[in-house]
């Protein structure tokens, strides 16, 4: 895929999370090996507004999913925090549309609202491919499962 100025997209970052996190971004300009992209009004403590970065750490930025989606406790999401997508596992539920994920890789615990959770996918082969999101163990015998229904809005 060619990326274009005003393209918007996420950009790997390898610090500020145990796992990485992906930024949203918007290309300021490139030449189909580096870009420049810019990071909007929404900047995260010792982040720039804009960097260069390679075309490999970018990719584009993902349509929303519309439909219920249900969370259940051991199940593997991304969550969006300080700005930047990290992977968490759901650890319970702590009331309606509202979760308690602790971030992958660390012992970080955050209370966040079900539409700042996401199902994982990855971009290959110029689509995207979703992440099976349950994680069973030998000891899941009873799953409860919470649905939320999510809504996108058409800009």
């Amino acid at each position: 895929m060619k990326f274009r100025k005003g393209t918007k997209v996420e950009v790997l970052q390898k610090g500020g999370a145990p796992l990485g996190s992906w930024r949203p971004a918007e290309i300021v300009s490139g030449n189909g090996h580096t870009y420049l992209v810019s990071y909007g009004s929404c900047p995260t403590q010792g982040s720039v507004a804009a960097e260069r970065v390679p075309r490999k750490a970018m990719r584009p930025l993902r349509p929303p999913l519309d439909g219920i989606v249900c969370w259940v406790k051991g199940e593997i999401a991304e969550v969006f925090d300080s700005y930047a997508w990290k992977v968490a596992e759901v650890v319970r539920l702590l009331g309606f549309s509202y979760y308690l994920v602790r971030l992958l890789g660390s012992s970080l615990e955050l209370k966040v609202h079900a539409s700042n959770l996401r199902i994982r996918q990855l971009w290959e082969d110029g689509k995207w491919v979703a992440i099976p999101k349950v994680k069973f163990t030998p000891s899941n015998y009873q799953i409860t499962v919470i649905c939320i229904q999510t809504i996108t809005y058409a800009n």
